[in-house]
């Protein structure tokens, strides 16, 4: 398996969760241990409840229609699943709600890239405009051993974390890129100003599909705009390998429309697919319970028990 399906990926997210195999289905969940806050008294001392989710950003699996198996063979102290769907799998909702039966819903769209169509078909005037300068003053190389750059990517990803505020799942750990890096499928293709290495985009290549995964660059990355030269020359190479299509990702948030990310995926897209937001509940009456101790039984936010908690203006 490569890129998101395979197993080293899944295993670089310790971080977040413990990697747990979904042998029919070929997916992987990272199950999670319950925060002190949300936990029953009884249960603090033995660490027993746990949840899980899907890795991020999305989950990935080979037979869809296997999924539900596996979820109903996971021990019940996994209180609850939840997941986010990849958007070139075409699952539908109807398969969807066989697995997901408490929770599930359109969550946002995802930019996508026709490879098999001429790119000058679809790619914005604006953005060619901007791939067409950046290579004046850029060079871009595939790099053969991507975790060799570990330490430029770091440098460059604490750039993006600065500018952005980046919290939470995203805010991946020098140990965890050493793991992504070292993934089958992943590519890296990096922007040189002469010898200076300025902007890494990483994508994660399995079978006819590139998945762009990151990208990050140096203050003068930013300037001489490498992510037009990065993404013009991916695209091209991608294109010229034979792959069918590139899954570009959606914005910064649900709403995907308004923010700077989805309007720059938009300019090299051709068309949108959905992703679905889906949930399950395993243990119906420990779930109420850890929900109606923490006082968020009228949260859309699932799992309810871990809805973030509004703190008061002073």
């Amino acid at each position: 398996m490569l890129g998101y399906s395979a197993e080293e990926y899944a295993r670089s997210l310790v971080d977040i969760g413990e990697p747990r195999q979904l042998p029919r289905s070929g997916g992987w969940l990272l199950v999670r241990k319950l925060p002190e806050s949300v936990l029953p008294v009884s249960s603090l001392a033995s660490g027993s409840l746990f949840d899980a989710i899907g890795c991020y950003p999305m989950f990935s699996c080979s037979s869809w229609e296997r999924l539900a198996e596996d979820l109903e063979e996971l021990p019940r102290e996994i209180i609850s699943i939840s997941i986010v769907t990849d958007s070139a799998s075409e699952v539908t909702p109807f398969l969807l709600t066989q697995s997901f039966p408490d929770v599930c819903y359109r969550y946002k769209d995802h930019f996508f890239a026709d490879l098999t169509r001429p790119l000058d078909s679809y790619v914005s005037s604006h953005h060619r405009r901007n791939a067409r300068q950046a290579a004046k003053s850029l060079r871009v190389e595939r790099l053969d051993s991507p975790v060799d750059h570990l330490s430029s990517w770091v440098g460059m990803y604490d750039v993006l974390v600065d500018r952005h505020g980046i919290g939470g799942f995203a805010a991946f750990s020098r140990e965890s890129f050493d793991r992504q890096l070292r993934v089958p499928g992943l590519r890296a293709y990096a922007a040189f100003a002469s010898d200076e290495m300025v902007g890494m985009i990483l994508w994660m290549v399995d079978q006819q599909t590139a998945y762009y995964h990151l990208a990050a660059y140096t203050e003068l990355g930013y300037s001489l705009k490498a992510s037009f030269a990065l993404f013009d020359h991916c695209l091209t190479a991608f294109s010229q390998e034979g792959i069918l299509q590139a899954a570009l990702g959606g914005g910064a948030g649900t709403f995907t429309s308004s923010d700077g990310l989805a309007r720059f995926k938009q300019g090299w897209s051709s068309d949108t697919r959905p992703t679905y937001f889906c949930g399950r509940i395993l243990d119906r009456n420990r779930y109420m319970q850890l929900v109606s101790q923490t006082g968020f039984e009228t949260t859309s936010f699932f799992p309810a028990y871990r809805a973030p908690r509004q703190t008061s203006a002073a």
